[in-house]
């Protein structure tokens, strides 16, 4: 009889360590939110495949039109010790004039040294579509490395958000 329990106990304490072993491994492994990229938007070749691509990393509160990007983010919620996830995601749309206000709001009216606004030369901006004559609106999002330069009569918005 006291074989039997031994042998109970062995069986049972195996089970607990294989369980605990295969839960530990999914916990682990498990990665959440978008994937790992480092990618502009001259990658693709339709304006819809871009907004599609544009929209797993950014939430867009207005229908877009048209998009140029460079999106760079680390997934950090994998591996063995997971972490905050980073980004670097610069991109400029093009959307409804009557929507602009669905992306400042939350934004504070900045002055224009605040924002450096070379991070847009390296966007694909060839295409007639953004052409600007306006004079651009500057916002920051308040405690955020989010800016957003706006220009109002074309529809335009370039856009940086970091943690960088």
């Amino acid at each position: 009889m006291r074989k039997v329990l031994l042998i109970i106990g062995a069986v049972s304490i195996l089970a607990l360590v294989l369980v605990l072993a295969l839960v530990t491994g999914k916990i682990l492994s498990r990665s959440e939110g978008p994937q790992t990229t480092n990618t502009s938007s001259s990658s693709y070749e339709t304006q819809q495949q871009k907004i599609t691509f544009l929209q797993h990393y950014v939430v867009c509160p207005s229908p877009v039109l048209a998009t140029e990007f460079h999106i760079q983010y680390w997934n950090n919620s994998g591996g063995g010790v997971p972490g905050p996830s980073e980004w670097d995601i610069r991109f400029a749309v093009k959307v409804p004039l009557q929507s602009i206000s669905n992306w400042t709001k939350d934004f504070h009216p900045v002055h224009p040294n605040v924002i450096n606004s070379g991070w847009w030369a390296d966007l694909p901006l060839t295409a007639n579509i953004w052409t600007r004559h306006s004079v651009p609106k500057y916002y920051q999002r308040p405690d955020s490395k989010t800016y957003q330069v706006v220009y109002e009569d074309e529809g335009i918005i370039f856009k940086r958000v970091s943690t960088l």
